[in-house]
């Protein structure tokens, strides 16, 4: 049964289990999953305050460094090392998926789009993760070089663990 907002907060009162509800069309359970994750999270914000703001910034400076200087450097260097273990691993990747098109094709799953796919698939998936981690560590490293982020975090994280413990409050 899909419920506003006040509803679901008046069923909850009256004690009325909200795991077979659903709260703007998304189940209350994953409502619950999210205030979970936001309220963690928020809870990342005690981990930096315990490290030290300081001592953080010097590694977001070092490893910001250490990027322009891989990038104007070392990146001409390694760039051909780089292309023969992405050769190699794509030449892996192409061997499974010629050993997947046989094991189709023994088994009669010749309709399967998976086996037509996978060769694209999979080296996609590889460079998009791969792409995403060295962009949060560049911006990770860039937003801690700037004095003004404690204040933000602080208050974005209260904000982020009122609304994740609300959330999972309304699930319980």
């Amino acid at each position: 049964m899909d419920l506003t907002y006040i509803e679901a907060w008046q069923l909850w009162f009256t004690g009325t289990q909200l795991s077979d509800h659903s709260l703007y069309g998304a189940p209350i359970v994953w409502w619950g999953r999210g205030g979970k994750l936001l309220a963690f999270v928020a809870g990342l914000a005690v981990l930096v305050d315990i490290i030290g703001l300081e001592l953080l910034r010097d590694h977001g400076r070092r490893v910001f460094a250490g990027f322009d200087k891989f990038i104007q450097n070392e990146g001409r260097e390694q760039a051909p090392r780089w292309f023969y273990r992405a050769f190699a691993v794509y030449g892996i990747l192409l061997l499974a998926w010629l050993f997947s098109v046989v094991a189709h094709f023994a088994r009669g799953w010749s309709y399967s789009l998976l086996w037509w796919w996978s060769p694209l698939l999979v080296p996609a998936a590889f460079f998009l993760v791969m792409l995403a981690v060295m962009v949060l560590v560049a911006v990770y490293s860039a937003l801690l070089t700037h004095p003004a982020l404690a204040r933000i975090a602080s208050i974005i994280s209260l904000l982020l663990f009122l609304i994740g413990f609300h959330f999972d409050f309304l699930a319980s």
